[in-house]
């Protein structure tokens, strides 16, 4: 489809459809604040997994680095870079659902009330 010297226009082109891909889904759901307050939270998540699953793959890039550096101090100081940041990402990536989760249930749409347990 495209030619070697068109790969950083395919990039830009992949980029910009996974972008507006799910903003030409939720266009037809969004009806009122609270469903374009819904639909971006879920274009959110749909983000911030994939960056947790970008993490995960990063820290396993790094093992695999750690595992095949043979001995070399520098390979394996490089390794050890590479799962320390899979590993925080992970954590930044996992502590941003809860923040979000916190909030949305907390302060913007928790209308439902609290069940009451019956004795």
């Amino acid at each position: 489809m495209f030619t070697l010297g068109h790969t950083k226009l395919s990039a830009q082109f992949v980029f910009f459809v996974i972008l507006v891909m799910p903003a030409t889904v939720f266009a037809a759901t969004v009806t009122d604040f609270k469903s374009l307050v819904t639909a971006v939270v879920d274009i959110i998540n749909m983000v911030i997994y994939f960056l947790i699953d970008l993490s995960v793959f990063i820290m396993i890039w790094g093992i695999f680095r750690y595992l095949i550096a043979s001995g070399d101090k520098e390979r394996l100081t490089k390794a050890k870079d590479v799962i320390v940041y899979g590993l925080i990402g992970i954590v930044v990536m996992y502590s941003i659902v809860g923040i979000i989760n916190v909030l949305l249930t907390t302060i913007v749409f928790n209308t439902s009330q609290p069940t009451i347990p019956k004795f």
